[in-house]
């Protein structure tokens, strides 16, 4: 056992690498070392792997604390909540906002995305992420969470914590899923924000309710979620009455217009009309969910510290004051310019 959980530590230690299941495990060794191993034994060689690398999931929130004051010593300026419950004195929440994505934050777009994802450990519960997006519509995280579920009690912490670190700006957007955890965690805690909701997460709904829609009902959906007029924004709902005339009753009533369509929402979206950033982050860090939760936050550090070394080395290596994305896109438009005719209407 202790030699299988040293031949697959190699796969453990980087979170980005393929996933090392039993199955992976039972595979390598069989291959390589002519070894064949029932799927219990290989589980738990992956979990002394594990152990060995990472400590136990009961020791990782015992680290907590120290993780927390050490990420604190090294980044001045972070935002970190550990709540426990006082009489047990067990885990309940862990937040944490580091200095340079609170800096960060006040160059974004004012829109934050937010989502909820399980974790795979043992104890399992909830990551929570909220992050925006840069001018070179990279993801740029805000925060990270961890509680029980995706209650609105957990929500409420959450969004707490992430409004001390980073404040409320005006013309604040708010995008997210239409889990009830979150639009009554929003309304309490972001009051002067607008909230908008994901439209692939919404036309998801609208194909769950009202069965039998054609495939171009998705496109009719995305524009006029996209409208930007009402005039054209009431040229796709036509087309969607011709689907089902409730689709447009039901996105009235029940979801309402100012929440998904651009041309009725009161502020700006810009171009975030999902809440797949979030859930890209979320998929970044798939592996490192597995993980006991110290090592799950010290993944997070790790892993965006070299996002941001390599999105700042790129920025120094920029002549102009657009963002990277920004001037190609210019340049893509000269080059395209340079070859139209000008005709006089005159």
């Amino acid at each position: 056992m202790y030699l299988v959980g040293e031949v697959v530590k190699h796969r453990l230690v980087d979170p980005t690498l393929s996933p090392c299941r039993p199955k992976d495990i039972m595979a390598h060794m069989e291959q390589d070392y002519g070894v064949q191993l029932n799927y219990k034994k290989a589980w738990r060689a992956r979990e002394k792997a594990l152990e060995s690398l990472y400590g136990t999931e009961d020791g990782s929130f015992v680290r907590l604390p120290s993780l927390r004051y050490m990420m604190e010593t090294a980044n001045p300026g972070s935002s970190f909540d550990l709540v426990t419950i006082v009489r047990s004195r067990r885990f309940r929440y862990f937040f944490m906002s580091l200095s340079a994505w609170k800096r960060g934050w006040k160059y974004l777009r004012p829109v934050i995305i937010i989502d909820g994802t399980f974790l795979t450990n043992y104890y399992k519960g909830t990551l929570f992420s909220a992050c925006g997006m840069d001018a070179n519509e990279q993801i740029f995280p805000l925060a990270f969470g961890v509680g029980d579920s995706e209650s609105t009690e957990s929500w409420v912490y959450f969004l707490t914590q992430l409004k001390k670190a980073i404040g409320e700006r005006q013309h604040q957007v708010i995008v997210s899923d239409r889990n009830k955890g979150i639009l009554q965690a929003v309304g309490k805690v972001f009051r002067e924000s607008d909230h908008g909701y994901c439209m692939y997460h919404l036309l998801k709904n609208v194909r769950n309710k009202f069965k039998g829609l054609t495939k171009e009902a998705a496109w009719k959906f995305s524009g006029a979620a996209k409208a930007y007029t009402h005039v054209e924004w009431e040229r796709f709902m036509g087309m969607l009455d011709e689907e089902d005339a409730g689709i447009r009753t039901y996105l009235e009533k029940e979801v309402g217009h100012e929440k998904w369509a651009r041309a009725h929402f009161t502020e700006k979206r810009y171009s975030i009309m999902t809440s797949n950033n979030a859930e890209s982050l979320n998929s970044v860090l798939l592996k490192a969910r597995e993980f006991p939760i110290a090592k799950i936050f010290d993944f997070f550090r790790e892993r965006m510290t070299k996002w941001f070394y390599e999105r700042r080395e790129k920025a120094l290596g920029t002549m102009t004051a657009l963002s990277v994305d920004s001037n190609a896109k210019l340049i893509g438009y000269i080059g395209q310019a340079c070859g139209m005719q000008v005709i006089s209407l005159l």
